[in-house]
Formats: structure tokens, C-alpha cells, sequence
């Protein structure tokens, strides 16, 4: 952590800030993890990785340092560029909101410039990868998606202005990551509980997940809002829960949502 730019990094990021060592592409394992690896006698096999496993490894990264500036505090706790004031409008501690990454920017440009020493990216290449103000900024609440194995493959955001019949959306999605597939994630997965029962529960939104997690639910998931797919289905499958409960909003939508999954999914082999 830097006191003077309040920039915060891992052992790589510093490497790269004091030697100048690569934090992105083949250069990164090569010249930063694996030399750092060399000094410090810690032993380890060479990856023969194909560019499609390099390409996801280096945007699992990037996300990762995206989702912890966004949630970044100095040695007093306090937030550095982002409040959890409309998080807790929700009565969603700040504990929690650090916990999954979840925030509202308080300055666009400086998270920018931030991420731009943190990563060695210009600010067209960070707008490039999806850091837009829809996204990140004072006016949005901004949360970070994981997948099941809980490692941050994009970014959410929700419109704090939004109103009734308005032409921008309430709601904006990472487009700029392959490893962002909307239909394969559902949001908390990674933070569930498995040995506790087989029982899962869906909720609709974030904000549902957040609030139950909070509470101390340790067996549940949300759709983010969206259609609840046959790619979530499999996944929820192949992790071994056999008994889902869905608790949709209770409006005309979640009801109808209700139904349409029930019929589709009372076929499902193994599945209650």
C-alpha cells in the first residue's frame, strides 16, 4: 500500500513498479512470477500454456486488481475513491461490501489513473477492457461477479438514478471479458456452503443474495436478474445439489418466472 497515491498491490505489482517486470501477458509468468519465484528459492514447474489459457489467466488478473481498488482502504479502514453509503441505504455492512467487492467509485478519473499504475495500461487500453463510467463511478453501484471457483470474471453495475421509463438501463454488464459468460454464472455460487446439504436457493437479484448471505445464509445463489438457464442448471448439477428452491420477486414477473421454471425443469434427472 502506498500512502502517498494510495495505490495498494500484490508481491507482482510491486516487482513491477521497483524493476519495471511485466504485470500482463507470457512476460508476467516468465520474467515477473517465475524470477520472483528464482530469489525468493520457491520451487515450481514451468506452464506450457496455450494463448486461449494465457488470454484467461491475464484477464482473471486484471479483474482481480479491479475488484480489490474498488474496495481499497488505507491502515485506519477508511475507503480510498469509493463509499459504501448506498450499499448500507440497503443494509449492507461495509464488511460485507469488501468481502464482494462490492462499491460506489467516488471519482472516475481517479480510479483510472489507479488502475493505470497498478496495471501499466494506458487509460485508452483500461477503457478498452471495460473500465467505463457506466461501470465504475459516483453514480452507479457497482458489483463484482465471481465464478463458482470464485475468481472475479466481471463487473456489474446498477444505476443509482434510475428511474421508471427511462431510456438508459438500470442495469450494465461486463462485455469486454471472454471469461464473462452471463448464462453460465450465478451470482454467490462461490461463496456457498456445499457440505451443509444439498438444498439450493435461487433468488432473482444481487441485492436478494446479498442480503440472505449477510444474514448468514450460507446455501444460496442469484440470477442476477436475468433468465435462469439450462448452462446454470448443469453447473448446479455437477457441483452435487439435487433439491433447488427457487424465491423469485413476488410481482407478476417473478411469478410467471416461477412457473416457466418449474415446468422446465420438472424433468431434470436427479433434480428436485
Amino acid at each position: 500500500f502506498c500512502y502517498g497515491c494510495n495505490a495498494k498491490g500484490d508481491i507482482f505489482t510491486a516487482n513491477h513498479w521497483i524493476t519495471g517486470a511485466p504485470i500482463t501477458g507470457i512476460e508476467f509468468l516468465l520474467e515477473n512470477v517465475y524470477k520472483l519465484a528464482k530469489r525468493f528459492n520457491i520451487p515450481y514447474d514451468e506452464l506450457d500454456l496455450s494463448q486461449e489459457q494465457i488470454q484467461q489467466m491475464e484477464e482473471f488478473r486484471f479483474n482481480k486488481i479491479v475488484a480489490d481498488a474498488i474496495v481499497t482502504v488505507n491502515e485506519r479502514d477508511e475507503c480510498i475513491n469509493w463509499t459504501p453509503e448506498h450499499a448500507e441505504a440497503r443494509g449492507w455492512k461495509k464488511s460485507i461490501c469488501k468481502k464482494l467487492s462490492i462499491s460506489t467509485v467516488s471519482s472516475y478519473n481517479k480510479l483510472l489513473k489507479g488502475l493505470q499504475s497498478l496495471t501499466g495500461y494506458t487509460s485508452e487500453r483500461l477503457k478498452e477492457l471495460g473500465i467505463t463510467p457506466d461501470l465504475f463511478g459516483p453514480d452507479v453501484l457497482t458489483f463484482t461477479m465471481f465464478d463458482h471457483k470464485g475468481r472475479p470474471v466481471g463487473f456489474s453495475s446498477r444505476w443509482l438514478k434510475w428511474k421508471k421509463d427511462e431510456k438508459r438501463p438500470k442495469y450494465k454488464n461486463s462485455s469486454h471479458s471472454s471469461v464473462y459468460q452471463k448464462s453460465k454464472i450465478l451470482y454467490g455460487l462461490h461463496t456457498v456452503n456445499r457440505s451443509r446439504g444439498s438444498r439450493l436457493d435461487i433468488f432473482e437479484g444481487n441485492g436478494s443474495f446479498v442480503t440472505a448471505y449477510q444474514a448468514g445464509h450460507t446455501s444460496c445463489v442469484s440470477l442476477c436478474g436475468s433468465q435462469f438457464t439450462d448452462e446454470q442448471v448443469d453447473l448446479i448439477q455437477r457441483l452435487g445439489f439435487t433439491n433447488i428452491n427457487l424465491v423469485l420477486d413476488s410481482d407478476s414477473t417473478g411469478e410467471n418466472q416461477m412457473d416457466k421454471y418449474m415446468k422446465k425443469l420438472s424433468g431434470r434427472e436427479g433434480l428436485r
